[in-house]
């Protein structure tokens, strides 16, 4: 989708789609039809680059809860640890 411009200085709109694997292009043509067949476009785009966006985001958030329970269990871990070596760490001062 882009729009052109002619040796002679008019502007016009094309589409490029792909159809049965050969790219086709389709002339939309000028003015405000043209103007609001780039905008659908535009907006087109954008919808899709959401969608996508969207996508991404459930599949992280499905890695994280994945991950969620195994960084509980590190964390809970880590916790015992330090809480031993302050301990240890008070019977070494002691003796």
């Amino acid at each position: 989708m882009s729009w052109e411009t002619r040796e002679r200085g008019g502007r016009y709109y094309t589409r490029s789609r792909r159809v049965n694997g050969k790219i086709e292009r389709e002339y939309i043509g000028t003015g405000f039809l043209a103007e609001m067949a780039s905008e659908l476009d535009r907006l087109d785009r954008e919808h899709r680059e959401w969608e996508r966006i969207e996508r991404q985001l459930a599949r992280s958030e499905a890695e994280a809860s994945e991950l969620r329970p195994a960084l509980q269990v590190n964390i809970a871990d880590k916790q015992v640890n330090v809480a031993g070596d302050v301990h240890t760490g008070a019977k070494e001062a002691a003796a």
